[in-house]
């Protein structure tokens, strides 16, 4: 599996773009004719140039300033621990059977990450609650898990479920509950055919 981002930090960063930009869309130009031209576009707030050239408001969209400000990234910003009320996210995925010695290292390294994510603002300020099941490669079992998942877990996403044998069973159940599915083991065609399913890149080989 190859991540390229963090579901639950680029969740974050989502949410507070929309809150940011609908607060506040500044796209003026303005012209300064006491100490030269300058111009302000862009979102957020910008300021009109006072000694000629330009001077922008923000640079980039909200999402892309937290990105390459947020810790979790490798920026400056201190992290801070998550304090607000949790989030429940689950993972159901293969890690006995077939293919259980192939995938079940994935396990650890989602467990330190969420760790490392709530030690770091959790998901938008919120205690990331993170639940994994093993489906044992069998697509009934995989049904019954995301299903209990959703219905007892109260789960509000699936990140990184590694389902090569069993994501065709547990589609239904997605379609259903409108629960999405973030981040796959993308060998699988049928992670492509529904926007409830966000596979993190291109059909790739097992």
């Amino acid at each position: 599996m190859r991540w390229r981002w963090s579901p639950a930090a680029v969740g974050s960063a989502v949410q507070e773009a929309a809150t940011a930009d609908s607060a506040v869309t500044d796209t003026t130009t303005g012209t300064d004719t006491t100490a030269g031209t300058g111009t302000t576009a862009g979102t957020g707030k910008g300021t009109k140039g006072t000694t000629g050239g330009t001077t922008g408001g923000a640079t980039g969209t909200a999402v892309e300033q937290m990105v390459s400000t947020a810790g979790i990234f490798g920026g400056t910003a201190a992290c801070k621990p998550a304090t607000g009320s949790p989030v429940n996210i689950g993972n159901v995925r293969t890690l006995s059977g077939v293919l259980g010695e192939l995938f079940s290292p994935v396990r650890p390294a989602l467990e330190t990450f969420i760790a490392s994510q709530n030690a770091c603002g959790g998901l938008n300020g919120h205690k990331i609650n993170f639940s994994i099941s093993d489906d044992q490669g069998d697509p009934s079992t995989a049904s019954t898990k995301v299903q209990e998942m959703i219905q007892t877990k109260k789960v509000l996403a699936f990140v990184g479920n590694i389902q090569v044998l069993t994501v065709d069973a547990v589609l239904p159940i997605i379609k259903r509950s409108g629960i999405p599915i973030i981040g796959s083991d993308i060998t699988n065609s049928t992670w492509f055919s529904n926007p409830l399913l966000f596979p993190q890149g291109p059909p790739g080989p097992l």
